[in-house]
């Protein structure tokens, strides 16, 4: 295949001489026939103007190549100063050969995962684990990504039976083996007036018992996290090392799964989650979060907001919802190195990017 630089050298050749033809076709022309030589200029014109946007892409693309290949050797380095072993496949979602690379698909482009265990966390809440088909094999899901779970159900309006799709992180380490886990909270019907029905994936989920299969598609997302601080946010590279989070319920599962690679890997950036619940006992995987913060003091700030406490007496978290004055609080200041995540309910993730400027923020 042709190289960056060799393409880049042909299409400069061939803008110049597309652009040396019209200029001589133009010179052909006289003022007694201009009508029959308008018609040919112009489409030399054409020729020339398609030949320098071609030489502009190719240009783009090498030098979006370029920086991808200086990020990587970057990276490496950092690695190798903390004597540890940076794996390109364990961050770049097109190198990564897992479950979801390698698993028979569907004509839909779906794997089949059979469910190994079903754990009550809660009274609203379970650990799902999914077993691959071996023991060693990894999911494939690059830091920051998601799949899609797929599920036949009744509409409970109208009686029919469809197919229903729903986004998922796992709460599992990226470099699992074997399986990977979600933990997932449970919305039954006739428990919020403005959602009468409930969820239909996640009582879908909570009816599934051990040995049942699942369709699930993967991977997905505009957001993956590189390593060191480095980010790949649509498609562009950014290098961030403040970065705050503002997480509501099971929105916590991608901030949870960036926070574990990064102090795993002891990447020197700072991690401010601010994560908000109904009440104290809706707080997921808050054992896990609060034995990072203990492990970490320097690399992740940890902070709950709930909307009412039931024992304010001990409560050390914020109480009340999130406001600007919140969110001013905990979260980063403005600057060229802060990146700010959110996941949640929209009434949330609206009120983040109404507070906080939406140039630094990234939805999930």
């Amino acid at each position: 295949k042709m190289g960056s630089s060799q393409s880049l050298f042909a299409a400069t050749i061939i803008g110049f001489f597309l652009q040396a033809s019209a200029q001589a076709a133009n010179t052909n022309s006289t003022e007694e026939t201009p009508i029959k030589n308008s018609t040919p200029f112009t489409h030399w014109s054409w020729l020339w103007a398609i030949g320098c946007l071609v030489a502009l892409l190719t240009i783009r693309e090498y030098v979006k190549t370029q920086a991808g290949k200086n990020l990587e050797v970057s990276i490496m380095d950092e690695f190798k100063k903390r004597d540890g072993t940076y794996r390109r496949e364990d961050y770049e979602a097109d190198t990564v050969k897992g479950a979801l690379q390698t698993c028979p698909k569907d004509e839909d482009g779906c794997i089949s995962l059979r469910l190994a265990k079903k754990t009550k966390i809660n009274h609203d809440t379970f650990q799902f684990r999914f077993n691959f088909p071996k023991e060693d094999m990894e999911f494939g899901l690059p830091i920051g990504g998601h799949v899609v779970f797929y599920a036949m159900t009744t509409d409970p309006e109208n009686g029919k039976e469809e197919e229903i799709a729903r986004k998922y992180t796992p709460t599992s380490v990226v470099h699992q083996k074997g399986y990977t886990e979600f933990v997932i909270k449970i919305y039954r019907a006739g428990e919020n007036e403005r959602f009468p029905h409930g969820g239909r994936m996640t009582q879908y989920l909570e009816k599934l018992n051990e040995g049942d299969s699942l369709k699930i598609e993967g991977p997905k997302g505009k957001l993956s996290y590189i390593g060191c601080g480095n980010f790949y946010i649509q498609k562009k590279y950014q290098v961030k090392k403040n970065i705050g989070m503002v997480a509501g319920g099971s929105g916590i599962t991608p901030m949870y799964q960036i926070i574990q690679a990064a102090v795993h890997n002891q990447d020197k950036i700072m991690l401010s989650l601010l994560f908000g619940n109904k009440t104290e006992k809706d707080i997921l995987i808050r054992e896990e979060l609060e034995q990072l913060k203990e492990d970490y003091p320097n690399n992740f700030d940890l902070t709950y907001i709930i909307d009412q406490s039931e024992h304010p007496e001990t409560w050390k978290g914020e109480t009340g919802y999130i406001t600007e004055e919140i969110l001013k609080k905990y979260m980063p200041n403005a600057g060229d190195d802060v990146l700010i995540l959110t996941c949640g309910p929209p009434i949330m993730c609206d009120l983040v990017t109404k507070f906080l400027p939406n140039h630094m923020i990234h939805k999930f």
